[in-house]
């Protein structure tokens, strides 16, 4: 399997689980050390595609919870740049965002993004026990 990887990469689907699961902790270690090392603030915006190739667009804002900084999404028009990284996601996954992909905006760390399925009175369909890992075990019970 290493061998693999170092020839082709990373396998895709392996990509989605990492950035699903470990994504927003690399993140906020990323902006703590930044804040800690050299007293740099943060804001990043980050895209990525799930294991059914749907694409992920997030923002990730810690500023308030270093020094006495308020966070910059709660106080600056931020918005006005998504458009603009919306298409870039797009063309780097060679996809497009309209339908069934996924936009996530988060204000500083929040729990993991799961997608549940919903039936036809709307409500969301509980996985089976069995068939879930334990992360989303977590955020359902």
């Amino acid at each position: 399997m290493a061998e693999l990887w170092n020839h082709q990469g990373v396998l895709d689907d392996v990509k989605a689980d990492i950035a699903r699961k470990k994504g927003d902790d690399m993140i906020h270690h990323f902006t703590t050390e930044m804040w800690n090392h050299v007293g740099m603030r943060v804001f990043i915006v980050s895209a990525w595609k799930n294991e059914e190739g749907k694409i992920h667009v997030a923002s990730h804002d810690y500023n308030n919870e270093y020094g006495s900084a308020d966070s910059f999404m709660k106080t600056h028009n931020w918005d006005t740049i998504l458009p603009e990284w919306d298409s870039y996601a797009e063309s780097a996954f060679d996809d497009n965002l309209d339908g069934d992909a996924v936009v996530t905006r988060k204000k500083g760390q929040q729990d993991k993004t799961y997608i549940l399925q919903l039936c036809d009175d709307r409500y969301p369909v509980l996985p089976a026990c069995d068939s879930v890992d334990l992360d989303m075990k977590k955020v359902v019970i």
